[in-house]
């Protein structure tokens, strides 16, 4: 969280590589991103700190 907060106030994106060890696992692995950065963009506040995952 610190990281991505830097990023942010130097107006700068924070960008992740992430890896998977076969196809089945790369696609959940994107799956639970974009489900996270949905749930980060939300009114409530809910996602990167108020995750339950």
């Amino acid at each position: 969280m610190a990281l991505h907060e830097q990023a942010e106030i130097r107006g700068e994106q924070l960008r992740i590589a992430m890896a998977a060890p076969t196809g089945k696992a790369a696609a959940r692995l994107e799956h639970a991103v974009r489900d996270n950065r949905v749930r980060s963009a939300t009114p409530t506040g809910r996602g990167w700190r108020g995750s339950a995952r």
